[in-house]
């Protein structure tokens, strides 16, 4: 445990006095607490589900995940939190926020697959810098393609590009040469 981590711990220990609770209550609030620590988040961000009336770790360990992942109550059902709908967010609702964004879909498949390595994700980030369209990474952005395919296929993009760009300047100079 980081200095840091250990003053957010005795902050809490102190606010909270876990000795005064039922030994159930007791165990689901300390370990919500210290998955909080281990996670660096605030004592702010600690507290805001520390302080929920409930002897139910599962909702104290979900409104964790709320807070932990920056998921808006309303989104989740505010009083009514389930596991299902906290999926469904994560899952289905979010899809048409990250839409939106970016490379959205792209971060999706990365958050959701656990066998990149990291020369794969670096190909990937560097598809993405050399602004590749989303459609065209999603192409290759699966971890049984090895770093050196995805390579191979982002420099495959650049050439196509490259003479898509040179087809392009060639028929505007025709046009201009005839006039049109």
């Amino acid at each position: 445990m980081t200095d840091e981590q250990k003053k957010v711990y005795e902050e809490l220990e102190k606010k909270y006095n876990f000795g005064d609770m039922s030994v159930d209550i007791k165990q689901a609030r300390f370990l919500a607490m210290t998955m909080g620590i281990a996670y660096n988040l605030s004592v702010a961000q600690i507290d805001k589900y520390l302080r929920i009336q409930s002897d139910d770790f599962t909702r104290i360990d979900l409104e964790r995940i709320c807070v932990m992942l920056d998921i808006p109550r309303s989104q989740v059902g505010g009083k009514d939190l389930s596991l299902d709908r906290v999926k469904s967010y994560i899952h289905g609702d979010a899809e048409e926020e990250e839409s939106k964004e970016p490379y959205s879909k792209v971060k999706r498949v990365i958050l959701s697959e656990n066998r990149f390595s990291p020369s794969q994700l670096e190909q990937i980030v560097t598809a993405t810098e050399k602004e590749i369209p989303e459609e065209y990474i999603l192409k290759f952005a699966k971890p049984d393609i090895g770093a050196l395919q995805m390579e191979k296929a982002i420099r495959l993009y650049e050439i196509q590009e490259e003479k898509e760009k040179a087809t392009r300047k060639q028929h505007r100079l025709s046009r201009w040469r005839s006039g049109g």
